[in-house]
């Protein structure tokens, strides 16, 4: 009748759903396999665990020991799936609550989102919405959060050639950093448009190697107690004589030429020998014999600050 379909299990409705410690600790897939559809579960062999009663609610029709068991457990905030047959639930799969719940699985989803942080590990690390739609130490809308540091990992070889250290404030590559097309490489040489000598880009190295050698000072004296006499020594050994006040006086500072003057030569008497004249040019405008015109300027030496004639 009516009491045997709802209590007893004959209709296979409400079998199973009165309490009883007995039938609580009988095979949850045991008692799926007679078509049990609700039950309690404590201690059962195939139980997810042997502590917690389990409210148990069978998603496939069975009719078999034989036939395929998929079942859903709820204890409090743990929810499972299990999987098996007619002799037992064989495996658990807990569905993670979505608030405080931890997941051991893969996830694997077309678009994950945050709010304000992204955790990784013990939660200190990861992904923070910042607070300034900036760019800078202090103003940007997304941190990237690490106590040490971040590693950027080839998924090849495992092999992590570049990394920050947040710690530090250091930004590291095992071979080279790059900006454009410049290099700063591994060995310390840079390469750039600058150091390319105008002819495009090229490596500091090459450009240091192009400039002649310089030569350090490593002593300063005078020679022989002279103080006329003062001199330099380089680092490979050789030695430059300075020039005093009392010498520089006498030396010559520059050399100019005055204004050009001109003469003729052809039927003319031409220049006459005159000290301090240099002659700076001859013209023969029809290309014969004889020359036509005679150019010449006056040279004079700079000397202590002052202009002479030379020879005067």
């Amino acid at each position: 009748g009516l009491v045997d379909v709802l209590f007893k299990g004959d209709g296979r409705f409400l079998a199973g759903t009165f309490v009883s410690d007995a039938i609580d600790r009988t095979s949850i897939g045991a008692r799926a396999a007679t078509g049990c559809q609700f039950m309690r579960a404590h201690q059962a062999p195939d139980a997810p665990d042997q502590v917690s009663f389990w409210q148990i609610i069978t998603l496939s029709e069975v009719v078999s020991p034989t036939t395929v068991v998929d079942v859903l457990a709820v204890s409090g905030n743990n929810v499972l799936f299990g999987h098996g047959t007619g002799t037992g639930i064989t495996s658990w799969r807990q569905v993670a609550m979505l608030e405080g719940g931890a997941f051991t699985g893969g996830i694997s989803a077309p678009n994950m989102r945050g709010d304000t942080l992204v955790t990784v590990g013990d939660g200190t690390g990861g992904m923070a919405k910042g607070d300034v739609d900036g760019a800078g130490f202090n103003g940007n809308n997304l941190n990237i959060k690490s106590w040490n540091g971040i590693g950027f990992q080839n998924s090849e070889d495992l092999a992590i050639r570049a990394y920050i250290s947040t710690r530090l404030g250091v930004i590291a590559a095992a071979e080279n950093l790059q900006a454009g097309s410049a290099i700063f490489n591994k060995n310390g040489d840079v390469y750039g448009d600058i150091w390319g000598g105008g002819s495009g880009p090229g490596w500091l190295s090459a450009f240091v190697a192009s400039k002649p050698a310089r030569q350090y000072i490593t002593m300063v004296g005078v020679y022989q107690n002279d103080k006329t006499k003062p001199f330099m020594l380089h680092d490979d050994g050789s030695g430059v004589f300075l020039a005093t006040t009392d010498m520089l006086s006498g030396y010559v500072q520059s050399i100019r030429f005055g204004a050009v003057e001109h003469g003729n030569l052809y039927r003319s008497p031409g220049f006459a020998d005159q000290l301090g004249y240099v002659i700076t040019g001859v013209e023969n405008g029809d290309s014969n014999d004889t020359p036509d015109r005679i150019q010449r300027r006056l040279l004079q030496l700079k000397v202590n600050g002052q202009w002479y004639t030379v020879g005067a």
